[in-house]
């Protein structure tokens, strides 16, 4: 049986992050927006999981097939970022199968490994709580709000939204209450101190649904 042990906030926020890597098997098919029932389903086999503030997790990359769902490839990663004392629960996870919504997937052995420093990272999404109930956030202000909360977590870089085919690469994250617009986000110029913050803490909220997780 795997012990949990309860910690508090203020001492898993001292431990080094470690990434936890599973390669998911290929030709698993979930929905395109999967983040929130990734999220519940990890939470169903550790329940510690929400209640744990330093753990992220990733969307998983895959090959869409035009009906709103993506197939897992080789390459295909679930990555998962967490206290080092936390790390070694997700092993109990290795070979099994998650219910993701509608679909599976079939998780191998995980690697886990520490935080390697980059220059530049990116964001798949990344999403704010401006709080004035648009469907879609005016890029402007979405990179005035993202600029400042970078500074306020002490992080110097250069926050850019990331374009895709030459447009800004609006995102959405489905949850219960509906759609909640993003957008993807690289941050260049960074140290490696402020790259290995921004890789723990983050930036926006849903960062255990795959928003705000920078590689």
């Amino acid at each position: 049986m795997l012990e949990i042990v309860t910690m508090s906030e203020t001492s898993q926020s001292a431990q080094p992050l470690l990434e936890v890597a599973f390669p998911v098997a290929p030709g698993c098919k979930i929905s395109s927006l999967h983040g929130y029932p990734l999220y519940s389903a990890l939470k169903n086999k550790l329940p510690w999981i929400g209640d744990c503030p330093f753990t992220s997790i990733s969307s998983i990359a895959g090959i869409r097939d035009g009906k709103k769902l993506i197939e897992t490839q080789e390459f295909s990663q679930l990555l998962i970022r967490t206290p080092l004392s936390k790390a070694s629960s997700f092993y109990a996870l290795a070979g099994q199968t998650l219910s993701v919504g509608q679909g599976q997937i079939s998780l191998k052995v995980p690697t886990i490994a520490p935080l390697q420093p980059k220059r530049s990272l990116k964001a798949r999404i990344v999403i704010l709580h401006l709080n004035d109930g648009r469907e879609e956030v005016p890029p402007n202000r979405f990179l005035a709000v993202a600029t400042r909360e970078l500074k306020e977590r002490g992080i110097n870089g250069r926050l850019s939204l990331s374009l895709k085919n030459g447009v800004l690469d609006r995102k959405v994250l489905l949850i219960k209450g509906g759609k909640v617009p993003g957008y993807g986000v690289e941050v260049t110029g960074l140290s490696e101190e402020d790259s290995i913050k921004l890789q723990s803490i983050g930036l926006g909220g849903k960062r255990k649904m795959g928003a705000g997780y920078f590689s």
